[in-house]
């Protein structure tokens, strides 16, 4: 465990472009976090999403559009010193659903300008505003959620143009690389809907695959298992990486790597992801996200500290798992 006098001792001072001193890391702090969370953290933009999928862990609110106040910028600014103080090297903007906020770029820029990288994930639903902005500024990759290219009405529970949505695939596959992710509702008979979804995603340049079998749905991992093995065989060959939910890994990897997530709406930094929005979090494992840097940047390094210690045999994220919902194999 990393104790408050060597917290303290791994500490350096610089200035950030805005002239407001901040905390960086020193090769030490750097390789620490870099070691446990692969110097990546999650960002979840104010729960606001454009679809109303049933099995959103989250449970955002809807809208068509919206604007992040000058709160949530101000957390985002404090998140990029923070994350860049302790050595972190990409962001991974996620929520509710990213591209409907008109001021996403203002979200986005302070982590630019402290040279950390970037990946959104969104459902690619309505991009074209933010398409200018990726073109100029092109984020590492893409994670779209696409479940059924066919019906997709079926999954996103709103209307949904099927050539605007391959379209919209299309352009973002023109600026980055994509991961096309899957959530696998009925994994005894979803092998024909995946597989003529991985036809037009092939087609349209993707290169990554994920399935994830929904958590509610775990008495179905072994069907699940069936359906990625065969999906695997089938297909592998075709994407760059193939990977799937990990049904057997039933132990909490938090010891291991933590995933750090910072929530810009409610202002509230999480071990891990999956975690988010959780009520039942064990103490250590959720912090205040502060629009100071320097508390912030303290708030992080302590939810990663308890990351590192955790050795509990139960998972912390949600009461009744049986198995890790972010684990995967390949």
């Amino acid at each position: 465990m990393i104790t408050d006098h060597r917290k303290a001792a791994l500490r350096c001072t610089a200035v950030d472009r805005w002239g407001n001193s901040m905390t960086m890391a020193s090769p030490e702090r750097a390789t620490t976090v870099s070691a446990h969370c692969n110097a990546t953290a999650f960002v979840f933009v104010p729960n606001l999403c454009n679809a109303k999928c049933d099995f959103c862990y989250v449970q955002p609110g809807f809208t068509h559009q919206a604007r992040a106040s000058k709160v949530v910028l101000r957390r985002a600014r404090a998140a990029a010193e923070a994350l860049a103080g302790l050595g972190f090297r990409e962001v991974r903007f996620t929520g509710g659903e990213p591209t409907l906020f008109a001021n996403l770029p203002e979200i986005i820029q302070p982590f630019l300008d402290l040279g950390l990288r970037y990946r959104v994930l969104t459902n690619a639903i309505d991009v074209d505003a933010r398409i200018p902005f990726f073109e100029h500024h092109p984020p590492e990759r893409f994670t779209i959620s696409v479940h059924d290219t066919h019906a997709p009405e079926r999954f996103f529970g709103v209307p949904i143009s099927k050539s605007r949505w391959s379209r919209n695939r299309r352009k973002l596959a023109a600026i980055a690389e994509v991961e096309a992710t899957f959530v696998v509702t009925n994994p005894r008979n979803d092998k024909r809907v995946v597989g003529r979804a991985l036809e037009d995603l092939a087609e349209e340049g993707v290169k990554h695959i994920k399935l994830i079998l929904e958590n509610s749905r775990q008495s179905e991992a072994r069907d699940f298992d069936r359906l990625a093995a065969d999906l695997k065989q089938d297909w592998s060959g075709t994407f760059d990486t193939f990977r799937f939910t990990s049904t057997s890994t039933t132990a909490c990897r938090l010891s291991e790597k933590a995933f750090p997530a910072l929530e810009l709406g409610r202002g509230e930094v999480y071990s891990c992801c999956a975690q988010v929005g959780d009520k039942h979090l064990l103490d250590g494992h959720r912090s205040a996200l502060p629009e100071d840097p320097e508390s912030a940047r303290q708030a992080v390094s302590d939810v990663i500290t308890t990351a590192m210690s955790y050795r509990e045999a139960a998972l912390p994220c949600s009461e009744g798992t049986r198995f890790c919902p972010i684990a995967l194999c390949s």
